[in-house]
């Protein structure tokens, strides 16, 4: 599910050449600078308190078990829909004053 998330977002998926281990184990220590999630998303997921964490230094600790629950529920709750978007024309009440003030009408200016 994790690699489904991250080539949605157009991420390199699969094992990471400074690691030896595709997989990791549940109670692996990861931290925002291992190469499985950006960077920005983990520390934001943190933040949010999607997943339990601890900071010590400039880093902040999770345990991979749960950061990739937190990116399987976000994967979950996510429905992408892609509905056209409708075309209409905004109202414009304003011509009758522009005409008074001698100025081009909506149509006029297109």
């Amino acid at each position: 599910m994790v690699d489904i998330f991250l080539e949605r977002l157009g991420l390199p998926v699969g094992p990471v050449p400074s690691e030896t281990s595709a997989c990791l184990p549940d109670d692996a220590i990861v931290d925002q600078t291992t190469a499985r999630v950006p960077k920005d998303l983990f520390l934001r997921l943190a933040r949010q308190g999607a997943f339990p964490s601890f900071k010590e230094g400039k880093r902040v600790y999770a345990f991979w078990g749960d950061v990739r629950r937190a990116l399987d529920q976000r994967m979950q709750g996510r429905v992408v829909e892609n509905k056209p978007t409708p075309q209409r024309e905004p109202a414009d009440d304003l011509d009758d004053l522009r005409k008074e003030m001698g100025l081009k009408t909506r149509e006029q200016r297109r």
